[in-house]
């Protein structure tokens, strides 16, 4: 044990600090407590991570994991402090061979500002339940701090209950929060979490480096390299790996928050990435998810850099080409540029078996793209998918995410994205669109609204509906009809010229006979195959 270094003591304020019961001193990472007799007993300072609860209508787990949080929580154990993780999410009765899959969930009431707006969906807490989630805290030593990440910023009642639980659980500990929702919205966090304090616009780093003071700890010389810590530490399950190879985006698309919450875009170290993908593997690990806002920035050039580090540590059985039972998969949820999708990069993603190649194409009218950032247009999209396709792309692994909702588009502008992205031989997939604060539509069209005071009125379910874009009934068809046409495209490679305004009236007669009127007298939604 290192000696003491006293000049880092300061008694007077260890008494202050509202979880010590006595004075204290500190040893390097170690925190120590005079007891009876003027004995010290001493024992590693601990934080615990926490991921919180989900309040919404509908969640699914597409390979989610904290990894700012992680982040955070890699230093600090390289620091020698004691880490451990609640993630009150982590509760997936049956995942895929993906390793995805649907939450666990209990109906909670609707909130009143969204209660009528949705006639066919319950409101849910997604993650552990509540008792499951009491007996885990409880097999957790008291923290001697608590960071408290966050997500979509229409889940905040999720962090809120949250923050009310671990108080239950572990009393007046002290309670850090940070995560999208605090970053994009902090006045409003101040304001509705009853925590010590907010973190943002502040880096994995300079978090730790806040937490030391905190704490009063000095990493000195028995500081490890993070790196050599595998960022999972805090879990045992061995399901997915998440990660990213850079932070941010080059680009500035007017509904993204991607500068608000990363600053400017930057890369991170190939081989830190490749050597975290390998500690995974060592686990047992064969899902490998990339969460980059822009994974092909820099013509893809830098996650072939990252390809390559980790083609030269892999064991030859988990390499590309191998006959291993159980290769490495490759993910990515997030939409990949397809301007950037050249031969050579549908080739590489197609080697490394990359699953659903899902490219972000939002709208097909020009003007939409031109007043957004200009992405990607009509014949991007096709080139890009043809891409795919000659690398070996099936239809079935190749999406396209087009926007439903945003403001100035109509419904028919929906339709006709519909048709020219399955004209192309890609599914098209509804993003349902949510205002984004800190992005320049926000600022643009809803400063001065209700919206931007209540994060609830913005959660991606609600916004199309409430906003007039669509009715629920004419989301239910949409759904419906494009499972249609994706089968169709499956059997037959492309559909040109498909009906889809035609398919979409009929199926929307099906769902009005389907559904059953919405009991004005009932105070909660009624259950649906919506889900």
């Amino acid at each position: 044990m290192n000696e003491p270094c006293h000049k880092t003591c300061n008694f007077g304020r260890l008494q202050k600090l509202k979880f010590y019961k006595y004075p204290a001193i500190l040893l390097n990472n170690h925190i120590g407590r005079r007891e009876s007799g003027n004995q010290r007993v001493f024992r590693k300072a601990k934080v615990l991570l926490v991921n919180p609860w989900i309040h919404d209508f509908t969640a699914f787990d597409l390979w989610s994991k904290p990894v700012g949080l992680l982040s955070i929580g890699r230093l600090l154990s390289g620091a020698g402090i004691e880490v451990s993780m609640l993630d009150l999410t982590n509760s997936v009765p049956k995942r895929k061979s993906d390793g995805t899959g649907q939450y666990s969930h209990e109906i909670i009431p609707t909130p009143p500002v969204l209660d009528g707006i949705l006639r066919h969906r319950r409101y849910k807490r997604y993650g552990i339940p509540y008792t499951e989630a009491a007996h885990r805290a409880n097999s957790h030593r008291r923290p001697d701090l608590i960071l408290l990440t966050s997500a979509m910023t229409y889940w905040y009642r999720g962090v809120a209950e949250t923050v009310d639980f671990l108080k239950r659980a572990y009393g007046n500990v002290e309670i850090w929060a940070g995560g999208t929702y605090v970053e994009l919205m902090p006045e409003h966090a101040r304001e509705n979490l009853d925590v010590s304090r907010i973190i943002n616009n502040m880096s994995p780093s300079q978090v730790a480096n806040e937490v030391f003071d905190f704490l009063m700890i000095k990493p000195g010389a028995r500081w490890s390299d993070p790196d050599s810590i595998d960022i999972y530490h805090p879990y045992s399950s061995d399901h997915c790996f998440v990660t990213r190879t850079s932070f941010g985006c080059p680009m500035n698309c007017s509904y993204c928050g991607s500068h608000t919450i990363h600053g400017q875009y930057r890369q991170r170290n190939p081989e830190s990435v490749a050597l975290d993908i390998l500690k995974a593997t060592r686990r047992g690990v064969r899902n490998i998810t990339f969460y980059d806002d822009a994974l092909l920035a820099g013509n893809s050039c830098h996650l072939k850099n990252v390809l390559d580090c980790l083609e030269t540590l892999l064991p030859p059985s988990l390499r590309p080409e191998s006959a291993s039972s159980k290769p490495l998969a490759f993910h990515v949820p997030n939409g990949l540029h397809g301007r950037l999708m050249d031969s050579e990069c549908a080739a590489m993603l197609a080697r490394w078996n990359f699953g659903t190649i899902n490219i972000g194409y939002e709208f097909d009218d020009a003007s939409h793209q031109d007043d957004t950032g200009g992405k990607i247009f009509r014949d991007e999209l096709e080139t890009a998918v043809a891409n795919l396709r000659n690398a070996g792309f099936g239809p079935e692994r190749i999406r396209a995410y087009l926007l439903c909702g945003y403001p100035g588009t109509k419904l028919a502008d929906l339709t006709d994205a519909i048709k020219a992205t399955v004209g192309a031989g890609a599914r098209p997939a509804m993003a349902l669109f949510s205002p984004v604060p800190g992005s320049r539509d926000f600022q643009r069209l809803f400063s001065d609204m209700k919206v931007a005071g209540e994060p609830l009125l913005a959660n991606k379910n609600i916004y199309p509906i409430h906003s007039g874009f669509c009715t629920e009934d004419e989301y239910a068809a949409l759904r419906i009809a494009i499972q249609i046409l994706e089968k169709e495209l499956i059997s037959r490679g492309s559909v040109p010229d498909a009906p889809v305004m035609d398919i979409l009236l009929r199926e929307l007669e099906g769902v009005k006979k389907r559904w059953n009127p919405y009991p004005e007298a009932q105070n909660s939604n009624p259950v649906s195959g919506m889900d």
